[in-house]
């Protein structure tokens, strides 16, 4: 597979750049509003081309996500390059690049752990969703040195624009939207958008069923000709009932041989979210070449579940297994702020870029439950008869309290030092705390420290040429740091954070005036300073583990010509433990995702310039095995999905998807022996009537 895929890859770069470079000799051609094809800000706050930034960036625009029938953060994180979603239950996931947790953004505005694990809003509120590879500490703080998720909000436009949607599917599938834009006043220097969705669905595993219905608003104000405050709100309430968070396996770690329908949840399993957002943004331009932004931004997020789970695998000799039940209520408020000024300055004749800002956020969580497991009330049942336990209703007995808060000065410029030569450097100096507590009904305690580190400076290095107008050559340094100061050395001071650092070389080329992009980077992450149990001194620990991601990415994605859309990508992922316990040296450390995947999107529209007329999509995505404590492992596995569309005229079309067309049977997650064994979802179709004014 490797010399296939690289062989491939560099056959296909090859003939690109021959097209590229055919293309200097050729007149120009104009291919306007690239569909797949976006700037992006989450490297440096202003939007720049991909070429612009030195390291690994994706991504998935607003046409992407209509063509595909997106609706979840989910489903359009899959099929970003180098990036593996692993489902949690129906409702949430985690998500992956490089061995680790990818972090969160909004709208430029970053909060600590608030992707991986948590509910996310419907695609329907986003414009674009932005995807930087490789640590991120420069703007994001502390964090796993994954990359960032940037979830860019649909903006108020200054011409009006309504599109409803209404659509069906398997599993009887039921969803609308509408989103409505436009201005508010003549000069249309008050613009607004509102969108609504409504969905009710059921599951390829009976019991399970899905409600949401969303809410958002948007206001954009140009109270001068050069200042702008923008506002939205957003709700989004989510109701589930008997959801789906996998299967145990049996005792001795082999998988259950059970229809993929089977769950072993009980009717009376509720799984709610209610998510609201506030936000707020000021931009003041300053002359023509310096901005100053302020952006606030408030997440409260409710969280009920009463559910039932497997305490351990089913047993081989008798078919049985053990239950728990829980009940439990979280609430969760994050506030984040984000100040920058940026712009050029001219100095030896050239113009470069400077940013400087300062960025904060706080999360609080309280919680209170009650939960019946192995040593107070776990009960031993009959595999076949799981599902027919009584639900737990006693009072609540146990509940807590936690609080993060990290902050940071961040610096950046961009140095042009030659026509062709661009050097990109800067700096971030970071606080970071964290405390917990008990609370009622359990017996409340004063607060606890938790993790903590000050002054932490993270560095960031970039240098681009452009070797010629369509390929730039880049190479760049990148790390991040996370705070494990609870944890301590044998003489009585705490650990020293674990650093993520990464070097990435790369190139990226640009051609049929910016229509058709291709890139391809070669990364070697490094998690060092890893805790490691001192082997001298029991209960106490070292600085000294380490683990390592290395491999390689491509990427292909625009309009190679009219009519035509295309996203290709490959990504190969070498993740071990280097220094660790000696049972996990050499040890694959990212198990779950895969060492190679492809993926493939294209789209051929027929006579696009005509008010009617066909469409047809067609993707395929390929993974190599993954594992989790053999015997359990999956292997490597081929989807294929599909689109047809008709345009009926300028405002009226359908659209019908198919997704695992083929109706592979597969593990989209492996788990313990008690859980998260889950099956990825059957062959499954949805038809939509799209209304556009």
């Amino acid at each position: 597979m490797r010399v296939d895929a690289a062989s491939l890859w560099l056959v296909t770069f090859c003939w690109c750049s021959t097209l590229y470079a055919a293309d200097d000799t050729l007149d120009e051609v104009i291919v306007e509003a690239p569909r797949y094809i976006s700037k992006a800000s989450a490297a440096s706050k202003v939007p720049l081309e991909r070429r612009q930034i030195p390291g690994s960036l994706s991504i998935v625009t607003e046409q992407r996500i209509a063509d595909q029938n997106l609706t979840t953060v989910a489903e359009a994180l899959a099929q970003v390059t180098g990036v593996t979603v692993i489902p949690n239950d129906g409702s949430q996931s985690q998500y992956k690049s490089r061995g680790h947790q990818l972090a969160f953004m909004s709208d430029g505005v970053p909060s600590y752990r608030a992707l991986g694990g948590n509910q996310q809003l419907d695609l329907s509120v986003y414009e674009r969703i932005e995807v930087l590879r490789g640590p991120t500490g420069l703007l994001q703080g502390s964090g796993e040195p994954a990359g960032s998720v940037n979830l860019v909000s649909k903006r108020g436009l200054d011409r009006f624009g309504l599109t409803t949607t209404v659509g069906v599917g398997r599993w009887d599938k039921e969803r609308a939207t509408v989103d409505v834009t436009g201005p508010l006043n003549t000069a249309g220097s008050l613009r607004a958008r509102a969108v609504g969705v409504y969905e009710d669905r059921g599951d390829y595993i009976a019991p399970a069923h899905y409600k949401r219905t969303l809410g958002y608003g948007r206001m954009d104000w140009d109270v001068t000709s050069s200042t702008t405050v923008s506002t939205n709100l957003v709700g989004q309430y989510d109701r589930s009932t008997a959801v789906n968070t996998g299967l145990p396996a049996f005792l001795g770690g082999a998988q259950l041989n059970v229809p993929r329908s089977t769950s072993i949840a009980q009717p009376w399993n509720r799984l709610n979210h209610d998510t609201e957002d506030l936000s707020a943004a000021v931009e003041q331009r300053i002359g023509r070449r310096w901005k100053l932004v302020a952006r606030w931004w408030q997440r409260d997020q409710t969280t009920y579940f009463k559910d039932s789970l497997a305490l351990d695998g089913v047993s081989e000799t008798d078919n049985t297994v053990p239950m728990g039940r829980r009940e439990y209520d979280y609430n969760d408020e994050r506030t984040a702020v984000d100040l920058f000024v940026s712009g050029e300055v001219s100095l030896f004749g050239r113009a470069h870029s400077v940013l400087i800002g300062y960025n904060e956020d706080r999360f609080e969580e309280r919680y209170a439950g009650v939960a019946r497991t192995w040593s107070d009330g776990g009960i031993i049942v009959p595999f076949d008869a799981v599902g027919l336990l009584p639900p737990l209703n006693l009072p609540y007995e146990e509940g807590g309290a936690s609080e993060q808060r990290q902050s940071g000065f961040y610096l950046q410029t961009r140095l042009s030092l030659s026509d062709t030569l661009t050097l990109v450097a800067g700096g971030r100096i970071s606080d970071f705390d964290s405390r917990s507590r008990d609370l009622a009904p359990a017996t409340p305690t004063a607060w606890r420290q938790g993790v903590e580190d000050d002054d932490r400076v993270t560095p960031t290095a970039g240098i681009l040429y452009d070797a010629t107008r369509w390929l730039t050559l880049y190479a760049s340094y990148a790390d991040t740091f996370l705070p494990q100061s609870t944890l301590l050395r044998a003489n009585g001071d705490p650990l020293d954070p674990r650093i993520g650092k990464q070097y990435e070389v790369g190139a990226k080329t640009a051609g049929f005036d910016g229509a058709l992009q291709a890139s391809i980077g070669i990364y070697d992450l490094r998690d060092t300073g890893r805790s490691l149990a001192d082997p001298a001194n029991p209960g106490f620990f070292l600085n000294a583990g380490e683990v390592e991601s290395k491999g390689w990415e491509m990427e292909i994605v625009g309009s190679p010509a009219p009519g035509y859309d295309i996203q290709l990508s490959y990504s190969r992922l070498d993740s071990q433990f280097v220094v660790a316990r000696a049972d996990q040296v050499g040890v694959r450390f990212s198990a779950l995702e895969p060492k190679h995947a492809w993926k493939l999107w294209a789209v051929r529209h027929f006579n696009p310039e005509a008010a009617s007329g066909f469409a047809l999509g067609a993707g395929l995505s390929y993974q190599s095995g993954i594992e989790f404590e053999p015997p359990r492992t999956q292997g490597g596995y081929t989807l294929a999905s599909a689109m047809a569309e008709y345009r009926f005229d300028r405002h009226i079309a359908a659209t019908f998807n198919a997704d695992n067309l083929l109706d592979k049977t597969y593990y989209a997650r492996l788990g313990g022996t008690n859980s998260y064994n889950t099956f990825g979802t059957p062959r499954n179709f949805s038809l939509r009537l799209n209304v556009t004014f």
